[in-house]
């Protein structure tokens, strides 16, 4: 009986997450500014997160972030985010601090400031982000993610409104869906996704 359920469960599971993909892939034909959007929970302390962030972006370009994680403890933790890309965009490095402003049992809600190398420009990285547990399986991720560019691409800096789920897969993993909407000129629309592993 438990197993029948468990594997309705993962089958309710696989099938939204094919239903999401497509129409993820079908409604949008852009991503992140060369930058990777908030992606997933943050590393609890003393363990580390690995996350793996592919990017379909306009003109066939495909971006593909890895993010390292570490918690420091249980409100704060450090993430690492690189990627090698093609043009427009360049290679990026980004390191920011994310803490908790409240942890409670179904909402959590964490704000972060870094800084980052390359996308489409040098700059600085700031956010918010809301995740609400519902179904007792899936999260909705809420976010605010501006990334604040230095010297002359300072004009350009994207802000953006994310929205997306967080699918547990198994205890230590996760498949994040993320649908990215402009908030200012200089922002894209877009679509992103991955697997995120807490080690």
């Amino acid at each position: 009986m438990i197993n029948h359920i468990i594997e309705c469960q993962s089958k309710k599971k696989a099938v939204l997450i094919l239903l999401l993909l497509t129409w993820a892939l079908f409604s949008v034909d852009v991503c992140l500014a060369g930058t990777p959007s908030p992606f997933g929970r943050k590393a609890l302390a003393g363990r580390f997160s690995l996350g793996f962030h592919p990017s379909f972006v306009k003109n066939n370009n495909f971006l593909f972030f890895t993010h390292l994680g570490y918690g420091l403890n249980s409100s704060m933790s450090l993430t690492s985010h690189f990627s090698f890309q093609n043009t427009p965009f360049d290679a990026y490095a980004g390191l920011d601090l994310r803490a908790a402003l409240l942890n409670h049992d179904r909402i959590k809600l964490d704000t972060y400031l870094g800084a980052h190398l390359g996308g489409l420009g040098n700059g600085y990285d700031a956010g918010a982000i809301c995740n609400v547990d519902f179904f007792s399986s899936v999260g909705l991720v809420m976010a605010i993610d501006a990334d604040i560019l230095s010297g002359k691409n300072s004009a350009n800096s994207p802000v953006h409104f994310i929205a997306g789920l967080d699918i547990p897969i198994t205890r230590n993993m996760g498949f994040i869906l993320n649908n990215a909407f402009a908030l200012n000129r200089a922002a894209y629309r877009g679509f992103s996704g991955g697997l995120i592993l807490f080690l």
